[in-house]
């Protein structure tokens, strides 16, 4: 499926799985590239279009978050399915009252393009951002693990009693609707007006006890972080 976006590098190997390249330049081991839309990959991509960004500067892909959980469960999805090795490293926010920050930067331009490729912007992608077409045409399993990967990144408790998130895209946040209805969440939408940067945000929300709907990509890394999810939000 990916094997057309890395024609500029050299292929060292290729089985049913995976394509194993190494670069003209950078890391002297091979990357291994999927050549298919697993879960890992789909989860990986919802949690980068939510929390993470592809630098404009460097062929870097960085996520950054204050759970340190689903930041390590994320590092280790992106070692085991690429073949890499990554460090994880902490920031303290100088704002008051915020917690402890985890991140770690992907140095590899071929997952730099190969997430490109699929649908992840450049730069600042806040208000650009949809749900790639190979997402929406997928597996059902294949969607549920991306949406895992969306909420753990973007995902909250709102109005009280219900789950959800909100997107200064108002795209993405109905690309996301879409998906929630197509594996059987009944779901709302919301929007309001920012009043302090007069920006408008687009939300979404549903029953907490739905998101046992995911339960169906509940193995491996992804079933870890799936637990995890759940345990924090007590559902």
């Amino acid at each position: 499926m990916f094997k057309d976006y890395f024609k500029e590098y050299i292929v060292l190997s290729e089985n049913t799985i995976y394509l194993k390249v190494k670069a003209k330049t950078g890391p002297s081991y091979p990357t291994k590239i999927p050549l298919s839309l697993t879960n890992e990959l789909a989860f990986l991509i919802g949690i980068i279009l939510g929390d993470g960004h592809l630098t404009k500067n460097k062929k870097r892909i960085a996520l950054e978050m204050s759970n340190s959980e689903i930041v390590y469960s994320t590092k280790k999805l992106f070692e085991l399915l690429f073949g890499i090795r990554l460090t994880i490293h902490q920031r303290q926010d100088k704002r008051p009252n915020r917690k402890l920050r985890y991140y770690f930067y992907v140095y590899n331009s071929m997952i730099y393009h190969l997430f490109n490729k699929i649908g992840v912007p450049i730069g600042n992608k806040s208000r650009i951002i949809s749900v790639p077409d190979l997402i929406k045409k997928s597996s059902e399993v294949v969607r549920k693990s991306f949406l895992l990967g969306v909420f753990c990144a973007e995902g909250g408790k709102r109005r009280w009693r219900y789950y959800g998130l909100s997107s200064s895209s108002r795209e993405f946040r109905d690309d996301v609707v879409n998906l929630l209805k197509s594996i059987g969440i009944d779901v709302k939408k919301d929007k309001w007006l920012y009043k302090k940067y007069k920006k408008e945000y687009f939300g979404l929300y549903f029953e907490k006890e739905s998101l046992k709907t995911l339960r169906e990509c509940r193995s491996g890394q992804t079933g870890r972080i799936l637990n995890r999810l759940q345990k924090l939000l007590e559902v």
